[in-house]
């Protein structure tokens, strides 16, 4: 062996497992001479991001509809809105039930179960979307299918059903449409419902092509996703409307009866609340024209 190459064998032996400046440091220090000298902690870090993609692409290999709806809705945080909504339909069902017969029920009576139905499928459609990454873009795409079948297969024609009743009802000779907020807000967040899932459609059938463009529809997602946070909150506080407000209700149940009912819908609020991402939602620059920024 030659002289220098003694040298710098025995300056590598000789080189302290941690670095004078801690651990940190140390394993820098170490990352240094790995290689006589080389510095590989760029070549590290570069290792890791690579490793963690592909962990995403695997576990995002088996994104069936059914394993992500089950991640995404039977699992941390969703529990809380589960739970919650839950309560709120058995609630009120088995108001419904204890003061009408459930084989001669009157058209009336379908109005707060199609309704409640409504709630908890909404709650679906939203939950299933919220947590989704284009890191995984197969799990993306079961969710946003999900949400898709839930939302314009149940949800929608759970309150139009519901909605067509009570407009029924009022246009019989003596009655009258819009007599309390309740029958405001609840006709209201139907439409908006409507409009709000003929543009989200529009964002996402024939590569947004309706609107313009992929890059126009692409840049409308925050917003439908913004909406849609904006609208359950209006059929929440429609529900609170006919519990506070309509008579039917106020002679049905007792006070202690509509604080808990109450309670529920708050809990679906504040639970679905709790896992927003605020930063898929459009910044305060963009409320701004483009002029003016």
């Amino acid at each position: 062996m030659s002289a220098s190459a003694a040298s710098h064998a025995a300056a590598e032996q000789t080189q302290p497992l941690l670095a004078p400046g801690g651990e940190e440091e140390g394993l820098q220090y170490q990352r240094h001479y790995a290689r006589g000298g080389e510095d590989l902690s760029g070549e590290t870090e570069a290792q890791e991001e690579e490793e963690r993609r592909k962990v995403l692409r695997e576990t995002d290999r088996d994104s069936t509809p059914w394993r992500v709806f089950r991640s995404n809705n039977m699992s941390g945080s969703a529990w809380v809105v589960q739970i919650f909504a839950a309560a709120f339909v058995a609630l009120v069902w088995s108001l419904v039930f204890s003061k009408m017969p459930w084989n001669n029920l009157p058209l009336f009576g379908y109005h707060p179960l199609l309704q409640s139905l409504g709630l908890v499928f909404i709650s679906q459609s939203i939950l299933v979307l919220q947590p989704t990454t284009t890191s995984r873009p197969k799990s993306k795409a079961s969710a946003l299918l999900l949400h898709q079948l839930i939302h314009l297969g149940i949800v929608l024609p759970l309150f139009t059903a519901g909605a067509i009743i009570m407009w029924y009802l009022h246009s019989k000779p003596g009655t009258q449409h819009f007599i309390s907020w309740h029958g405001t807000f609840g006709f209201a967040a139907v439409i908006i419902a409507w409009a709000q899932a003929a543009v989200g459609a529009a964002t996402v059938w024939g590569n947004g092509k309706l609107l313009g463009g992929p890059n126009i529809a692409k840049g409308l997602w925050k917003w439908h996703r913004l909406s849609g946070y904006i609208l359950l909150p209006l059929f929440l506080l429609t529900f609170l409307l006919a519990i506070l407000e309509t008579t039917w209700v106020q002679g049905a149940t007792s006070g202690k009866e509509r604080a808990v009912i109450v309670l529920a819908l708050v809990g679906t609020f504040l639970g679905g609340a709790a896992r927003v991402q605020t930063s898929k939602l459009p910044k305060k620059t963009d409320f701004v024209p483009a002029g003016r920024r």
